[in-house]
């Protein structure tokens, strides 16, 4: 994955995160403070599925 790619998924993955739950960026910070290590082991799954997509069952098939 190219930096700038990185770059831009993380906007939009904060920036999705912020619209869909309608918070302040000191929301967003607790929140993200606050957060179960089940749902951080899940958020970097689910980057590094994306990461290693092309690679995958389905870049694969593709």
């Amino acid at each position: 994955m190219s930096l700038t790619l990185f770059y831009h998924f993380g906007f939009f993955f904060v920036a999705f995160l912020l619209f869909h739950r309608w918070i302040s960026i000191s929301g967003f910070t607790s929140y993200v403070v606050r957060a179960p290590a089940g749902q951080v082991s899940w958020i970097i799954g689910l980057m590094a599925r994306v990461d290693v997509w092309p690679t995958g069952p389905v870049g694969k098939v593709i």
